[in-house]
């Protein structure tokens, strides 16, 4: 009650770094935290309060628990509780290791937690790209159909037979004409082969004009359809190859 030492052990010595001709049996409280302001344990300020403060509080004979980092870096968990029979235990605790262990965890998450938000960023930023790469193919496609449709008006207007044929001589577009002169839907045309579509008497007579453009010689030819079962009086085939 009279906040004088009872009792200690070796390792509150080495803790706290006390002389051991300070430490004795009945030495004040008030001696030990006047020599911890001495030597600078709590910091910068003035002395004299720092020594009222602390023996204030002690005076109280609360339960209390606190950490202080001593100027070495020693960081000491201080725990007080009351006794029955007047006064208090304190326990010191080091715990420099913990609070090292916790610094390098909050510095390992916050790193995390950056490279976190920069990624979500990044991907922000490829979103927000992507997005307007997709609304500009939509607008390219949206052109492109607008075109395919203007030049299929037009082809379908020509009364001539307008197709492409790739280089494996199947049909890539054929105008309306064609449905005039063979009986079968331009669409239905895509991907058929040309040899089908003409038939064999047709096709025999195109061979040569067809392979000529295969070869990359511009060449063209006008057949009459004068045997067809489906004959149109004045209808001419054209063929008009060129290599692309």
């Amino acid at each position: 009650r009279q906040l004088r030492l009872v009792a200690w052990n070796r390792r509150f010595l080495e803790l706290l770094g006390f002389p051991t001709e300070l430490v004795r049996v009945g030495t004040p409280f008030e001696a030990l935290i006047s020599y911890n302001v001495e030597r600078g344990e709590y910091g910068p300020g003035d002395a004299q309060s720092q020594r009222q403060e602390r023996l204030k509080l002690a005076g109280f004979f609360q339960p209390h628990r606190f950490e202080r980092t001593r100027p070495d870096g020693t960081v000491l968990e201080i725990c007080g509780n009351p006794i029955a029979e007047g006064g208090f235990i304190t326990l010191y605790t080091d715990i420099t290791a913990r609070k090292q262990a916790e610094t390098e965890l909050q510095e390992s998450r916050s790193r995390l937690e950056a490279r976190v938000t920069e990624r979500t960023a990044e991907l922000k930023t490829l979103n927000t790209q992507l997005a307007t790469e997709v609304a500009s193919h939509k607008q390219t496609a949206a052109a492109l159909r607008t075109s395919e449709n203007w030049i299929r008006s037009i082809a379908d207007a020509v009364p001539a037979l307008i197709a492409y044929v790739d280089s494996a001589l199947c049909y890539g577009f054929a105008n309306k004409k064609h449905e005039d002169w063979f009986g079968v839907a331009p669409t239905a045309m895509i991907g058929k082969p040309f040899q089908d579509i003409m038939g064999a008497t047709l096709y025999e007579r195109l061979q040569p004009q067809v392979q000529a453009a295969l070869q990359g010689t511009e060449g063209s030819v006008e057949y009459g359809d004068q045997h067809s079962c489906r004959p149109r009086v004045g209808d001419l085939f054209l063929l008009h190859s060129a290599s692309q």
